[in-house]
């Protein structure tokens, strides 16, 4: 009976030690991985958990460079099984409660977007979906407050579903407040005003086919 408890107790301590490397090694790789990303940027995570059966989720992670963006994710989520992940497959990926905060006046967003590293994943997602996503962007010639929920399949490019709020945008001229539109099975687009100079349009409310 000793030996059973004490073989059984080493397995579980093999396993926590394997799972909390596991979560190092990962917190290693995606801080390296942002910080190359965005430089001159702060990079921190709070927390990883890693389930051999499929399942890896990072929280609370923030990107941050003083007085030129912010970018808070509190979620992270990645379903995937071993076989798809050898063809370099993700079936699922989730981000959860994210807010994007751009502040660069003197720059347009296309040369804000020049200074970042993002390179292209060589994985394939079937699925993604991007819950409540609050975007805050002041550049030279942009004004942007929205959020935006959607689900798509990117090896498709077909969107499942949309939900798009965007309280404000500015742009060389325009001028866009309280839209709201929804792509699903019954959509429905709601803008409160549309200005270009001087033409202006308001209170518009339509039904959308998707």
């Amino acid at each position: 009976m000793r030996r059973i408890f004490y073989s059984l107790a080493i397995l579980a301590a093999l396993f926590v030690f394997f799972a909390l490397a596991h979560q190092s090694l990962i917190r290693i790789i995606v801080t390296k991985n942002l910080q190359s990303a965005f430089p001159e940027s702060s990079v921190s995570i709070k927390g990883i958990s890693f389930d051999p059966a499929g399942v890896l989720t990072i929280n609370d992670i923030r990107i941050k460079r003083q007085k030129i963006y912010d970018f808070q994710i509190k979620r992270v989520r990645l379903n995937f099984n071993y076989p798809l992940l050898l063809r370099l497959q993700v079936p699922k990926f989730y981000l959860g409660d994210t807010s994007i905060a751009i502040t660069t006046p003197q720059k347009s967003i296309s040369e804000f977007a020049s200074n970042l590293r993002v390179r292209p994943s060589p994985f394939k997602v079937r699925d993604a979906e991007i819950s409540k996503l609050a975007v805050d962007i002041k550049t030279k010639e942009l004004t942007l407050n929205a959020n935006v929920s959607l689900e798509i399949e990117p090896v498709t490019q077909s969107l499942k579903r949309l939900d798009l709020a965007i309280k404000n945008l500015e742009s060389q001229g325009a001028l866009i407040k309280g839209l709201n539109l929804v792509l699903a099975r019954q959509g429905s687009l709601e803008i409160e005003t549309i200005q270009y100079n001087k033409a202006k349009v308001t209170d518009i409310r339509s039904a959308v086919q998707f």
